[in-house]
């Protein structure tokens, strides 16, 4: 893979995901900045063949961002146009040439989001045929001029807001009539420290205790299972998920313990822990939890530190555990009865396993510079990344499904 590739998720008006908008650098010259042609390219190549879009979208739509030299190559046409939305970036400049381009396109059945307010002036036209209309929230600081994204020409359009970045920005922009929303706002919730733990139901407690052992007892984790049945309905569901590749359904519950195996079985259990926490929160905060646990444990087998992976795993699982059940870390980690050195990197911000951690959220914020740096601390090819976050993303998106595939 030649570039760093990164999803970063566009909410609906109930918090659920609509899609995701890839981010993308260079592997070359990591850069925050998306106006690059040669990236793009790249990214649209390794798209068609190097992974399925379907493993990064996760059956919602991606938002490929297009400069005017990516449109002139027509590599638009080579993306399946039912997954894709045309995501012009701010810089397109307002010519008859482009608007006949993206015009072509909507023809052709693609969805196109023009930016209005952005960096330069994006042509009339463009926002008249684009069905997705976005603004930049953080560029306009002025009320007045943020009232005009709704009523200045674009109330029959489909309104995306981005840079949301708290919650207070997220309710403005609903005020103004936005339909989705980008940006950090839906990891960081208030705390509420005052408040007592929430509790977990003691099965999920039990189980996660039970699988502790370095050799667990199937028969006594099956038991605990076969009790709730919300958790022998989850099980079911991820062992009988399409990354599974099975012919045959599994129905039996120790049947499915087997195939799992103990890892597996482990990293279930911890995910189904955290969408028991999640209840008031963001789904996609359940999956954005599965792949940094994911991501920190694969980043570790490829540094050689396989007898540390389940601790990895367990990092980058819970390193979201405060933004979900908003309260404090440290009361979550006593609850879960997590020690050693993921501990250290979750409270403390130090050890030797954070700078795994944040090589993980600088990658999931596409801080490519960032990125570069704790590649180099921690001794990772950088070409290594993009082929760990992708199978990282997949897993993620079957474990978290199946975790949070029925109210508990």
């Amino acid at each position: 893979m030649d570039v760093f590739i990164a999803r970063r998720p566009i909410f609906d008006r109930m918090n659920r995901v609509f899609g995701y908008k890839l981010v993308h650098s260079s592997l070359s010259e990591p850069s925050s900045d998306e106006n690059s042609f040669d990236s793009a390219l790249q990214l649209i190549d390794n798209s068609l063949l190097v992974f399925d879009l379907e493993t990064l979208s996760g059956g919602k739509k991606l938002f490929f961002t297009f400069t005017n030299e990516a449109l002139d190559s027509g590599c638009a046409e080579l993306l399946p146009k039912a997954h894709v939305v045309i995501d012009l970036h701010p810089s397109v400049s307002e010519d008859e040439k482009v608007v006949a381009q993206c015009r072509e396109l909507r023809s052709a059945g693609y969805d196109i989001c023009a930016p209005v307010f952005g960096a330069t002036d994006v042509s009339k036209s463009l926002v008249e045929l684009a069905n997705l209309v976005s603004l930049d929230f953080q560029l306009v600081a002025d009320p007045r001029i943020r009232r005009m994204f709704t009523f200045g020409g674009f109330s029959d359009k489909v309104l995306l807001s981005r840079s949301i970045d708290s919650l207070e920005d997220l309710e403005a922009a609903k005020k103004l009539g936005c339909h989705y929303f980008e940006g950090e706002f839906f990891s960081k919730p208030p705390m509420v420290a005052s408040r007592d733990l929430p509790g977990l139901k003691p099965n999920f407690l039990r189980l996660l205790r039970a699988l502790s052992d370095p050799e667990p007892d199937f028969g006594k984790v099956a038991d605990i299972i076969a009790r709730e049945v919300s958790l022998t309905y989850k099980l079911l569901r991820l062992v009988n998920s399409a990354a599974s590749g099975l012919s045959n359904r599994v129905t039996s519950i120790d049947r499915a313990l087997m195939l799992i195996g103990a890892r597996g079985l482990r990293q279930w259990a911890a995910v189904i822990v955290v969408a028991e926490l999640s209840s008031s929160a963001p789904a996609e905060l359940i999956c954005c939890s599965a792949v940094r646990g994911r991501f920190c444990q694969l980043i570790g087998e490829a540094l050689g530190l396989t007898s540390y992976a389940q601790d990895l795993f367990l990092m980058g699982l819970f390193s979201l555990l405060d933004v979900i059940a908003q309260r404090p870390m440290p009361l979550l980690l006593n609850d879960l009865e997590l020690e050693g050195p993921a501990r250290d990197a979750l409270e403390n911000g130090r050890g030797d396993f954070r700078p795994i951690l944040d090589l993980v959220v600088a990658y999931e914020q596409a801080r490519w510079d960032v990125v570069a740096e704790q590649g180099a601390t921690i001794g990772l090819p950088l070409h290594r990344l993009p082929g760990l976050y992708v199978p990282a993303v997949e897993w993620a998106d079957v474990s978290s499904g199946a975790a949070a595939g029925v109210a508990a």
